[in-house]
């Protein structure tokens, strides 16, 4: 996870974070080469949030896939899973408080 998205603009080409915030990713020649690792890799990291329990280890993956934001642009469902598993955290997080 620390380094996937450092990997994913390597193989794209593009080094630098700041320039492909302002560009779209599928308009870049080698999308098509890495378009199905981006996938899988962001499909298998919101797999292992939603699984996750531990509140430490959900905190590190949702920093590090802020990161690698740009890349689920493309990826409309996975976008709409990420935000539900979220936004399902911070209503967790706000129902354990209560609790405790």
């Amino acid at each position: 996870l620390a380094e996937a998205d450092g990997l994913l603009r390597r193989m794209l080409g593009n080094t630098d974070p700041a320039t492909d915030k302002a560009t779209d990713v599928t308009r870049q020649p080698r999308w098509r080469k890495v378009e199905p690792l981006a996938k899988s890799f962001l499909g298998n990291t919101l797999h292992i949030l939603g699984s996750m329990t531990n509140a430490g280890m959900q905190a590190f993956i949702l920093r590090r896939l802020r990161a690698s934001a740009v890349f689920l642009r493309p990826f409309e469902k996975l976008t709409r899973k990420l935000l539900k598993a979220a936004l399902g955290m911070f209503g967790l997080a706000g129902d354990r408080a209560v609790h405790t």
